[in-house]
């Protein structure tokens, strides 16, 4: 009995670890303001997982949890509005609350473009009225193509929550593209391709 319980202390401490861990990844208390425009505001901070800075992105927008999540599984429509999403597909469809897709994101020359298989999942708790959406980049589901470099990690996570009749969103990502790149297109896709794709989201979610 005593082992079977030093077992299952072992287990509980490092699922409270790993808890911890991606708790404090996206509660970092350093987070920099690079973009504050047309009620969408960008930030930036030094990232745990990555050399590549993690970004977090906050905006309202109308709509309801349901809406949100039918733009978010629209997969082929996120060319129209994620930022240089060049291609997109879904490949697998779980549940209502989970699938997996492809997308392949462009990326300026000389730089090849970037792609990954990703794996979505949402969570409504009705208790607090808020919707949780993480993105998650898997293997083995869609095999490597040929002059496309796949990222080497994606963690992901809409936060969302109801204030005054809108949805307050909080968007984190922590990515890792693989391989070197210039500072210039480090800037692109974290300024400038957040607040675009966010600009874009809000507008599909008043339609």
């Amino acid at each position: 009995m005593t082992i079977k319980l030093r077992g299952t202390i072992n287990t509980i401490t490092v699922i409270v670890a790993l808890i911890c861990t991606t708790t404090s990844s996206y509660s970092q208390t350093d987070w920099k303001l690079v973009k504050d425009k047309d009620g969408i505001k960008v930030y930036t901070a030094p990232s745990h997982s990555s050399k590549f800075k993690a970004i977090k992105v906050e905006c309202d927008m109308p709509g309801t949890f349901d809406k949100f999540i039918s733009v978010l599984q629209d997969i082929p429509k996120q060319t129209e509005w994620v930022y240089a999403t060049k291609k997109a597909y879904l490949v697998k469809k779980v549940s209502d609350n989970e699938l997996y897709y492809y997308a392949e994101t462009s990326i300026p020359w000389p730089m090849t473009n970037r792609d990954a298989a990703i794996k979505l999942e949402s969570k409504k708790d009705s208790e607090k009225n808020t919707l949780l959406v993480t993105q998650t980049a898997v293997s083995n589901v869609v095999p490597k193509k040929k002059d496309i470099v796949r990222v080497a990690s994606l963690d992901g996570r809409y936060e969302v929550s109801t204030a005054d009749k809108k949805l307050h969103v909080v968007y984190y990502i922590n990515i890792d593209p693989a391989g070197d790149m210039p500072p210039w297109i480090v800037n692109i896709f974290s300024t400038k391709g957040p607040y675009e794709t966010f600009k874009a989201l809000r507008e599909r979610m008043e339609k």
